[in-house]
């Protein structure tokens, strides 16, 4: 079964041993199917430093990541005195090579939790987040539609010019042959579209603010409350929390609780290649006395535009005040390379 998920063949595609690809017939399931099988099985294959016949030891599986070479951080058991105990480890340290962290540390399931819940849910869930969400969704539908409409036009075109060419007594395979790719884009572009307008209209139901805060406590309270080791309950626990892009980012060189901290993240390649760390520094400043205009930060938060982070780099989002404790932004991009890679590329 994995053989045939991995092999493009069921998306109609052909591939010949230069890697050259092309479409040469009709797909057996959908982009959107394929990505969520992929994405799936990245999620299991990360999570393989686990103990086999236990599920989801790391509560966290999939949403921990290595402060200093920004790839997943496992779970696995080691002896010690006779008994089993839990260890966090670094991928980049055990499974590839050029993390320079010491790469393993104890891990500790009840402080992280209590981190949860001191978490700052009410910065996290403003009105303003919830809109930039919003419209950045809007934006894609408006893509994916527009990606439907094209494909559309240029079908009708083509029917166009074949109904043409037989009134004229001409023979045009070569447009007959776009139509089914032609097709294929068009579902997938509805299926795309179909997609963010389900995910906008959730969206919209969503309660933000002190409300959202008190849910997101009753939530993680129910959980604390439950039996923390039943699977279905961990497994729940686990997909909310990547559901809403939090992130555990651990250093494995400090001492300590604040060797884990909870962050807003974003991941590509099993990589954490962003970690937002503001809704944090808004907290701290409060505790230090500042008096912050919660509506000047997330105006500010809402207009942060970044280029992209180039590839083995990591960004961090940080927030500061100025004299007259306005808040603002600045991000700071760091290499996450090796260092023989790091040499290599320079």
């Amino acid at each position: 079964m994995l053989t045939i998920v991995r092999n493009k063949a069921v998306l109609g595609i052909k591939e010949n041993k230069d890697g050259k690809q092309w479409k040469d017939w009709p797909a057996i399931i959908t982009q959107s199917e394929w990505d969520l099988a992929h994405e799936a099985m990245k999620l299991r294959d990360a999570g393989n430093v686990n103990v086999p016949g236990t599920k989801h030891r790391n509560l966290f599986e999939g949403a921990c990541f290595c402060a200093r070479c920004a790839r997943r951080v496992g779970v696995t058991q080691s002896s010690y005195a006779k008994r089993l105990r839990p260890r966090m480890r670094c991928h980049g340290k055990y499974q590839e090579t050029g993390c320079t962290s010491k790469g393993k540390s104890k891990y500790d399931e009840n402080e992280s939790l209590k981190q949860f819940q001191n978490f700052h849910w009410e910065s996290f869930f403003s009105d303003t987040k919830e809109e930039e969400d919003l419209a950045h969704k809007r934006k894609l539908l408006i893509k994916a539609e527009e990606k439907v409409r094209k494909a559309q036009l240029q079908m009708q075109n083509i029917m166009e010019a074949l109904k043409k060419a037989a009134r004229e007594g001409r023979d045009i395979p070569f447009l007959v042959q776009d139509l089914p790719n032609l097709e294929i884009e068009r579902k997938l572009a509805q299926i795309e579209a179909t997609n963010y307008q389900n995910q906008i209209l959730k969206d919209s139901n969503r309660k933000t603010g002190k409300e959202a805060a008190q849910v997101i406590q009753s939530r993680i309270n129910k959980f604390l409350s439950s039996n923390r080791e039943d699977p279905v309950n961990r497994e729940e626990f686990n997909l909310w929390m990547r559901s809403e892009g939090l992130v555990l980012h651990i250093d494995f060189d400090q001492e300590g609780s604040q060797k884990v901290e909870i962050v807003l993240g974003k991941v590509k390649k099993n990589r954490l290649v962003e970690f937002n760390r503001s809704v944090e520094d808004l907290h701290r400043f409060n505790q230090e006395g500042a008096s912050v205009d919660l509506n000047h930060f997330n105006n500010q938060r809402k207009h942060q535009v970044f280029k992209p982070v180039p590839e083995g780099h990591q960004r961090t989002i940080v927030a500061g005040l100025d004299n007259n404790e306005q808040s603002y932004f600045w991000h700071i991009t760091a290499d996450k390379r090796s260092p023989k890679r790091q040499k290599k590329a320079a």
